[in-house]
């Protein structure tokens, strides 16, 4: 029976790095149902353990919200204090470059 436990725990841990992995890549444009389905066809979950998995997922999936959250917040703290030392013009160019950014962020070519 730790077997079980062990291997369902191990099952867990896989399916936690593939989900967040899939999660990361789709966004929040991925639908958390249909990735769980996916899990359960591909893993042949039980109905035991998918209950389990979903679970999972929506205790991380409200955890990884807050955390954004406390990131939008350090980001924004972070631009407010570098706006704070810099002379009008370049407070432009830096509102520029950070409504202009995109894939490659800050490395992006900007217009000087």
């Amino acid at each position: 029976m730790v077997k079980t436990g062990q291997v369902l725990a191990g099952v867990c841990v896989v399916m936690l790095a593939v989900s967040s992995a899939a999660f990361a890549k789709q966004g929040h444009h991925g639908d958390p149902q249909k990735h769980l389905d996916k899990l359960s066809k591909k893993l042949e979950l039980t109905d035991a353990q998918r209950g389990q998995v979903e679970q999972i997922m929506n205790d991380y999936r409200g955890r990884t919200e807050a955390l954004k959250g406390q990131m939008e917040a350090l980001k924004k703290e972070k631009h407010d204090k570098i706006n704070a030392v810099l002379t009008p013009a370049q407070q432009e160019k830096f509102q520029k470059m950070k409504h202009g950014k995109g894939r490659r962020g800050w490395f992006r070519k900007h217009d000087s």
